[in-house]
């Protein structure tokens, strides 16, 4: 009897010692499946609150529309103080100056989005909305075989433009880059690769060759801050000038970011100074950018006019520009205005800064990429004469 019940006891035991054990197992896993959730109701919360931020970027650019037709395109008495708030640095802006001064928004506490989703309850906002239509540089990217036009807008003279390129995104993760030297180049058939494909150097990626125009109406009034269209440029007084900017590693004949660099002369007159080779980073180690150089624009650039960045040989390329006057960095004045916005989906907050580019807004700046565009062929007849008199202004 004694035997029995001591084998009947042993089974018990572990009975109970295998019912603890799985019972930890559920606990865990229980306690686990609870952890996932809450992390994944934590990230949709946030994307939400992201939304809610980019919905606030989304008022900034009706209130930005609404800024042009109310006080550039037509006038305002209550101008002069929307113009004051929106110049003011974003610290010291209100979080509801958009609503305050264009209506765009609450005028006071937090402009509500959605309040449902579903079956769930979803309280979503944007909390503070800040905008400056003045910005301390112009962040673009261009494609290669592509241009971006950057007007020169400002809120004050300048007298040079510098122009960095090419970071670390655009080098895909890659530490070093290929630079050559100024030898190296002309023994490569420099100034310029005739294939794509020899621009890489056993699979280091080398920054690409930016070909900067400046485009300028001789005479420009500041206070205007615009362009006289029906005064076009003319070639032949100076005002359209590009110059290569070449990267190499740093040694003699190359400039610095700091040395000065002069537009030569007119777009259709070349001159062998129209390739310049800049300086650049091997590695992104002590810069955001690998190359960097300083372009004088002193007696051709005034507020409106433009700057065409084209990139060669590389795909995307991402540059700044930044406006000095001598050393001192001046700003934007309504080229890419400034959005900071911060959203909020129940008791979670992004904050995100966005930039506005005002390319179809500001309808006093048409900026076609090309005069003539076509899918099919473009024939231009020419007639050569001997005798003026025998012209004629009619084309059959």
């Amino acid at each position: 009897m004694n035997k029995r019940f001591k084998r009947g006891g042993v089974s018990m035991f572990l009975v109970v010692v295998t019912s603890m054990l799985v019972s930890l197992l559920v606990a865990s896993f229980i306690r686990s499946v609870n952890r996932d959730i809450q992390s994944a109701t934590n990230q949709d919360l946030l994307q939400s609150a992201y939304d809610s931020a980019q919905a606030g970027v989304e008022d900034a650019k009706r209130a930005l529309v609404k800024y042009y037709q109310t006080c550039v395109n037509s006038s305002n008495a209550n101008c002069s103080n929307i113009l004051t708030q929106l110049t003011t640095n974003l610290q010291d802006q209100s979080c509801n100056v958009l609503g305050q001064t264009l209506g765009v928004g609450e005028a006071s506490g937090e402009t509500m989005i959605q309040t449902t989703s579903g079956d769930e309850n979803l309280s979503q906002a944007y909390t503070c909305l800040k905008m400056n239509i003045t910005s301390p540089d112009f962040l673009g990217e261009v494609e290669s075989g592509s241009s971006k036009i950057v007007r020169l807008n400002s809120a004050g003279s300048f007298n040079k433009v510098r122009v960095s390129w090419f970071n670390s995104k655009n080098a895909n993760g890659a530490t070093n880059l290929s630079l050559m030297s100024i030898t190296e180049a002309a023994a490569n058939g420099m100034p310029l690769l005739t294939q794509n494909g020899q621009w890489e150097n056993s699979g280091n990626p080398r920054p690409s060759v930016l070909k900067v125009q400046l485009v300028a109406e001789a005479g420009q009034n500041a206070e205007t801050r615009g362009y006289n269209y029906s005064n076009p440029v003319q070639e032949d007084k100076g005002d359209s000038k590009f110059l290569m900017l070449y990267p190499v590693r740093i040694g003699a004949g190359s400039v610095s970011s700091t040395d000065l660099i002069s537009f030569p002369g007119i777009r259709h007159n070349y001159s062998p100074n129209v390739v310049q080779y800049v300086q650049c980073k091997e590695n992104f180690s002590t810069t955001t950018y690998a190359c960097e150089a300083t372009l004088s624009v002193s007696g051709n650039a005034a507020q409106g006019a433009f700057l065409r960045i084209s990139s060669i040989y590389n795909g995307k390329t991402d540059f700044k520009v930044q406006l000095l006057n001598n050393e001192t960095v001046v700003n934007f004045f309504g080229t890419q205005p400034v959005v900071d916005s911060t959203g909020r989906a129940n008791d979670k907050f992004r904050r995100i800064e966005a930039r506005l580019d005002t390319d179809g807004i500001n309808s006093n700046y048409p900026i076609p990429e090309y005069a003539v565009a076509t899918e099919g062929k473009v024939c231009k007849d020419m007639i050569i004469r001997d005798n003026t008199a025998s012209s004629t202004t009619e084309c059959n």
